[in-house]
């Protein structure tokens, strides 16, 4: 609990007590009691201004943020949807689609103009190491 010090003994009373318990003399001039009384202001006008605005600034934040999110939505949404669904190895298990895939690059290979050359040229080579290899045994 808080105390009040008397002026004229200097001994501590409860600040309930009006009047000294050692010596008798008031503790508070009657005026100071009416305004000690009176409870603290809490809020003010400017407390109440200053809550609004940033409440404000909060809303303004807040729905901002939600409409780009939602416009970042609809984009993507809208890019998805455009996308071409191409996709030739949906719907098959990981080894088969792997399987497909290896074939088709081994296709492509066998395909391609200077690999075909280059099993051309190692073949003729093959036949002249044998001609020369049957030529040379006794």
């Amino acid at each position: 609990m808080s105390s009040i010090k008397c002026p004229n003994c200097r001994l501590s009373n409860f600040t309930t007590d009006v009047e000294c318990r050692r010596c008798g003399k008031l503790l508070y001039r009657p005026t100071d009691r009416i305004i000690s009384e009176r409870p603290p202001r809490r809020y003010t006008l400017i407390s109440l201004v200053i809550f609004v605005v940033i409440a404000a600034a909060g809303y303004y934040i807040y729905s901002e943020i939600k409409t780009s999110v939602d416009h970042v939505g609809e984009k993507e949404t809208k890019r998805v949807a455009s996308k071409p669904r191409n996709n030739p190895d949906a719907g098959l298990s990981r080894s088969e689609a792997d399987r497909q895939k290896s074939q088709r690059i081994a296709n492509a290979v066998g395909a391609s103009s200077g690999l075909a050359a280059h099993t051309n040229r190692t073949q003729q080579t093959e036949k002249a190491i044998q001609q020369l290899s049957n030529s040379q045994q006794p």
